[in-house]
């Protein structure tokens, strides 16, 4: 069984980290992001996903190699990085369909050590039917083959914090 206490205190912790930051700038307009800049504040795949996996892969143009992975998955995730762990980063992952038929199309998906966890990013889309307890269920069956292997989780970024829409047995 996830420990989704720890999962909702995460996504808690990143909502109480913006909003220090916006009080900490003291911006006039706190719906300000670089995606309103853009005009782009709406669009989950074509901006939010892409800027996210794009600042977060180790080979991208920033040039900056695996830091913001790194940190991502120190800060964000709570997760423990080793000078020697191997990282990977995938967007657009597409998961398998299984006997019910049904598959997904995962935003993120950060590697650490052959450990899999799914990231979804939400911004004003609807959750597919059962899509984080399908991500997760995949996580669990991938992570399973793993030495030492973590509790399975999926991260779910919103722009206010909230739940998935169903978690169903999570």
């Amino acid at each position: 069984m996830p420990d989704v206490e720890k999962q909702l205190k995460l996504l808690s912790d990143v909502s109480a980290v913006i909003e220090g930051f916006r009080k900490e700038k003291r911006l006039a307009d706190k719906s300000f992001t670089v995606f309103t800049a853009l005009k782009n504040e709406t669009k989950e795949v074509g901006t939010h996903t892409t800027f996210l996996y794009e600042i977060l892969r180790p080979d991208g143009e920033h040039g900056m190699g695996s830091t913001f992975l790194k940190s991502f998955i120190r800060e964000v995730m709570h997760i423990e990085v080793h000078s020697d762990s191997r990282l990977d980063l995938k967007r657009q992952y597409c998961i398998p369909k299984k006997r019910n038929g049904v598959s997904g199309l995962i935003d993120l998906v950060v590697c650490v050590d052959n450990m899999i966890y799914p990231i979804e990013v939400k911004i004003f889309a609807p959750d597919q039917p059962k899509q984080v307890e399908r991500y997760f269920e995949f996580a669990k069956e991938q992570n399973s083959k793993c030495k030492n292997a973590l509790p399975d989780r999926v991260y779910y970024l919103t722009l206010d914090g909230h739940r998935p829409e169903s978690m169903g047995n999570l």
